[in-house]
């Protein structure tokens, strides 16, 4: 009975018994063989010699973490010619040889984490296990997706995106940690589906993506029409030289991040000039700069949320307001069903701006760079007794 409700007949092992350890649940059970085994250095058949217990993780049952405790066989060589006197019963069914999770295992984290959207810590503790054991419990079976796979994966991919993931939190780690996910778009843009998980690329640089793309044959680049990444260039370099026939795009993530980021520093650089000290609590700009940020379906009032932070409105023209109505258009372009729409919504910013709009925002930015010369002034005001300045 117990077997049939944990289905531990699937892993080839029989309940012999159970017990609780605290918040873990302890299931004693033996392999199940089907006659000795035999030595897999020389092929012959062993005689019996004794039991070892092998301790492997398994799914959580009704919430709790659960460990197998397994009785596997041993046996004993008698070919004389044979260097490896004892050997145990092969147990590669119910585990991978060295590891410490069941084999069922690798797929409750993989939709733990993909489709539940749960972290690798909560996972953890569901299993009872550290970080790097589920950690590496996923990589494994990410990595066996991939290869089971095969080419067919990249069969009708029109449409890639790229960007970088830091995997590895480690000193030493390759790569530096991070790894280059490639990922197919085609469904998301079509309307279809969701994206699918192409590849991992050790490292973040244009290398890593050029090699990948050559090494996929030339009908897979003949049909990639585009390649959506962040504002890295050498992603952008890497794609028009692999496959110069597509066209390379930022994807809407990063265009809305660099809207706000400009937008960010032409609030900072008017805060210079009009108070000549970086954001401070009773500092109009200051006091605004999560409204400047913030998605029009989430205000309400906005213009009157503008003018009581006293930030001129889209009427007077200036950097502020130009670059406000710009950050906010590119929010709602990318978010907009067909392409020639946000083509047109950003030409509307253009003409409704007398300042330019998002040009103005790119421009003002960087005319005056924000650390170099913040960073006398923060020494100096760290100086003061009872200063409070905060980051603007």
């Amino acid at each position: 009975m117990a077997d049939t409700i944990i289905r531990t007949v699937e892993l080839g092992v029989a309940i012999t018994d159970a017990a609780l350890d605290g918040d873990m649940t302890v299931v004693f059970a033996d392999l199940l063989v089907d006659g000795p085994g035999r030595c897999p250095g020389c092929g012959v058949v062993g005689v019996y010699r004794d039991r070892v217990e092998r301790r492997v993780s398994d799914v959580p049952v009704a919430g709790y973490p659960l460990l197998l405790r397994v009785r596997v066989p041993r046996y004993r060589c008698v070919y004389d010619g044979c260097a490896r006197g004892i050997f145990v019963h092969d147990s590669s069914r119910l585990a991978r040889p060295g590891a410490s999770t069941t084999r069922r295992c690798a797929g409750y984290v993989v939709r733990r984490l993909a489709i539940d959207k749960a972290t690798v810590a909560a996972v953890a503790r569901e299993l009872g296990r550290s970080w790097d054991t589920v950690n590496a419990v996923a990589v494994a079976a990410t990595e066996q997706l991939l290869l089971c796979a095969g080419p067919v994966r990249l069969d009708g991919v029109r449409v890639i995106g790229v960007d970088e993931h830091r995997w590895a939190h480690v000193f030493g780690a390759e790569g530096d940690g991070f790894v280059t996910v490639i990922t197919d778009l085609t469904a998301v843009v079509a309307g279809q589906g969701r994206a699918r998980l192409l590849d991992l690329v050790p490292g973040r640089s244009a290398e890593a993506l050029k090699t990948w793309l050559e090494a996929r044959d030339q009908g897979f680049r003949a049909r990639v029409e585009v390649v959506a990444m962040d504002g890295f260039g050498g992603y952008k370099n890497a794609a028009t030289a692999a496959v110069p026939d597509a066209v390379t795009v930022m994807d809407p993530f990063h265009v809305v991040a660099l809207a706000g980021h400009k937008l960010d520093l032409c609030r900072q650089r008017v805060q210079q000039d009009t108070c000549g000290h970086r954001g401070r609590s009773g500092d109009p700009l200051y006091r605004v700069r999560r409204t400047l940020r913030t998605r029009l379906g989430l205000l309400t009032g906005t213009h009157a949320v503008i003018r009581s932070c006293g930030v001129p409105l889209p009427a007077d023209g200036s950097v502020i307001s130009s670059g406000w109505i710009g950050c906010r258009l590119a929010g709602s372009a990318t978010s907009l069903p067909r392409r020639h729409h946000s083509v047109d919504v950003t030409g509307s910013a253009r003409e409704r701006s007398s300042s330019g709009g998002l040009a103005v925002t790119a421009k003002a930015g960087p005319a005056r760079p924000t650390r170099g010369c913040l960073r006398p002034r923060v020494s100096r005001r760290r100086s003061r007794a009872g200063s409070r300045g905060e980051p603007g």
